[in-house]
């Protein structure tokens, strides 16, 4: 049985493991894989280079996004005649977002993905639920193969050796129950409204950690705005604007008695997969992909709208973590969301598109 070769593109792993994970999962799984980085003139055409089976592409925001006219204009003649590069290979997209969570204009953003999903002969998505949102926002040609996969955990990814005592300590006097809301802070993942819930919850036993860099200054002062307003009435709120790094996660997640992520909009989530790879409780809205993520036995879950957030974080100073241990979440997070599958899962879509070509060669 042959061998896959696939260029993998773009890859910028940076601080997030998953292309690394993933990169390597196709390996385990027998495929020979080239990690292809970005270049900033036309990048598409470095995706296409030598005689791969398959081009495997994730985010494409990048390539047809620019802060003014004139980049936006540039790039997207680029991409454009990237595309018509790739086209005539075999190419495979993974799902993570149907639209950039940074997109400005989201009907130029739709006709981008849109052109890039006319080029593709498989389509891998991180949930099941997904399928539906990709084909109510997107034309699919039929010829086009979509699989639903596996997103995969981040357990051992990042440093876990401090204690829940010493990642106390180290942000000094935190109360009794201690929520945390951390990773990079964009408008989707509702901060803002975390911050006005808090502040109606007025529990003086309670500390929220809020830790990640924020997107926009205008969405920076608003949050300033809430942080103000529950310190005013001596509510703990501790808010870094910072990039976490790496080694650090470990500190705020074993700190944290629950994770907090009151999404207003959400596809997939890695925040999730990663609270789940330090045996966090998540408090987070059912919506997305999340009841297909989240074990009921780690999940404080609450119907979608802004005034729900309030009642859960109530239930969880009621009942907290009754019946459910780190170690258990951990456990389950590593069984279930398992990047060997996720590798068997790939292989399986690169052979369905192999053999229906092979079909239509005859």
């Amino acid at each position: 049985m042959k061998n896959f070769t696939v260029n993998y593109f773009p890859y910028k792993p940076g601080s997030n493991p998953y292309q690394r994970l993933f990169a390597d999962c196709l390996e385990s799984s027998g495929i020979v894989v080239k990690r292809i980085s970005p270049k900033k003139v036309f990048p598409l055409y470095f995706a296409a280079c030598g005689e791969p089976d398959f081009i495997h592409l994730d985010w494409p925001h990048d390539f047809y996004a620019g802060r003014n006219l004139f980049t936006r204009t540039l790039k997207t003649l680029m991409y454009y005649a990237g595309l018509k590069k790739i086209k005539n290979k075999k190419v495979v997209w993974t799902v993570h977002n149907l639209i950039a969570h940074n997109s400005e204009d989201i009907i130029r953003e739709k006709k981008m993905i849109q052109k890039l999903i006319n080029v593709c002969d498989g389509i891998f998505l991180l949930s099941n639920s997904s399928r539906k949102q990709l084909f109510d926002l997107y034309e699919i040609n039929p010829a086009t193969i979509v699989q639903a996969g596996t997103l995969c955990h981040f357990v051992d990814s990042y440093k876990n050796t401090i204690s829940k005592s010493d990642a106390k300590r180290h942000f000094k006097d935190l109360r009794k129950h201690v929520f945390l809301h951390v990773g990079r802070i964009q408008s989707y993942k509702g901060t803002v409204n975390l911050l006005k819930q808090f502040n109606k919850l007025n529990n003086l036993e309670s500390t929220l950690i809020i830790s990640g860099k924020v997107d926009g200054n205008e969405f920076h002062s608003q949050i300033i705005k809430e942080v103000e307003a529950c310190r005013s009435r001596n509510l703990d709120v501790r808010f870094e604007d910072k990039f976490v790094q790496d080694d650090d996660f470990q500190i705020y997640f074993n700190a944290a008695d629950f994770v907090v992520l009151p999404f207003e909009k959400i596809l997939n989530s890695a925040s999730v997969l990663l609270a789940m790879s330090f045996g966090k409780t998540i408090i987070a809205p059912d919506i997305g992909s999340l009841s297909e993520v989240i074990p009921e036995f780690g999940w404080i879950s609450y119907e979608e709208g802004s005034n729900n957030l309030l009642p859960a974080l109530k239930v969880a100073l009621e009942h907290g973590n009754i019946g459910t241990t780190e170690h258990d979440i951990i456990e389950h997070t590593k069984r279930t969301f398992d990047w060997t599958r996720n590798g068997w899962e790939v292989e399986s879509l690169y052979r369905k598109i192999t053999e229906l070509s092979k079909k239509e060669d005859k």
